[in-house]
């Protein structure tokens, strides 16, 4: 195989053939029990980007981009709380799906045009037959796969 062949096929960043290609599956992340709700986000790297995934008190998953869209700080020191993580640097918190609920450094009076405009990169994500699982592709994800072992009962997987 040659070098530049090689490179095709083992580089899967954003933006690379492969990279691209893999992002068009659903991709696991971690076992499930390893989020506890209300617990500390975890920091992940797929295909050769950060992303940080916590697991709200109301057990929903979320799956961002490891920067605030405010200042790039890293939210996996963010603070997890009221079904959202909390930026340490500026407070702006950040909810399942990414939609920005609180940016206390803006004026009352225009915090709710600020905040409907200001969204964290949010990736689907689902916690089936005790994985965690993300779509990192572009538009309508594809159905999350249904192998025969996630239809199993916990006590048969593990």
């Amino acid at each position: 195989m040659l070098k530049e062949e090689n490179e095709l096929l083992c580089r899967v960043g954003p933006g690379t053939p492969m990279g691209n290609f893999m992002r068009q599956f659903w991709v696991p992340v971690m076992p499930s029990a390893g989020l506890e709700p209300g617990g500390d986000p975890e920091r992940v790297r797929l295909l050769a980007e950060n992303f940080v995934v916590f697991r709200a008190q109301d057990g929903r998953v979320g799956f961002f981009d490891e920067g605030c869209p405010h200042r790039g700080v890293s939210l996996v020191l963010a603070r997890n709380a009221d079904c959202a993580l909390t930026c340490i640097f500026h407070g702006w918190k950040i909810d399942v799906d990414g939609n920005v609920v609180d940016v206390p450094a803006e004026p009352a009076e225009r915090r709710a045009a600020f905040q409907s405009r200001v969204k964290a990169r949010h990736y689907p994500a689902h916690d089936k037959a005790g994985v965690i699982w993300v779509w990192l592709g572009e538009g309508v994800p594809a159905p999350l796969p249904n192998f025969p072992w996630m239809n199993l009962p916990a006590d048969h997987v593990g």
